[in-house]
């Protein structure tokens, strides 16, 4: 582990995001519950559309909650 905590890949969604955050929004992600607003399927379902699998559209819906949890402040989804 990096010193100072866990960073992340440079170019990872979650970078930036304490780890108390991401622990909760995954357990709520992982339940099925809303994690930053709602929407997550239908992101999820357009990109797949777009890039051709189901695969890759969750992988841009989380990219898009990740982004979103660096953007709110703590709480506003009743995340954190």
């Amino acid at each position: 582990m990096a010193k100072g905590g866990w960073k992340g890949k440079k170019t990872h969604p979650a970078r930036g995001v304490s780890k108390k955050r991401r622990s909760v929004a995954m357990k709520r992600a992982r339940a099925g519950k809303n994690v930053f607003g709602g929407g997550f399927q239908k992101v999820a379902a357009k990109a797949a559309r777009k890039y051709g699998s189901a695969e890759a559209g969750r992988r841009v819906a989380a990219a898009a909650m990740w982004k979103k949890l660096k953007k709110v402040g703590p709480g506003r989804y009743k995340v954190a």
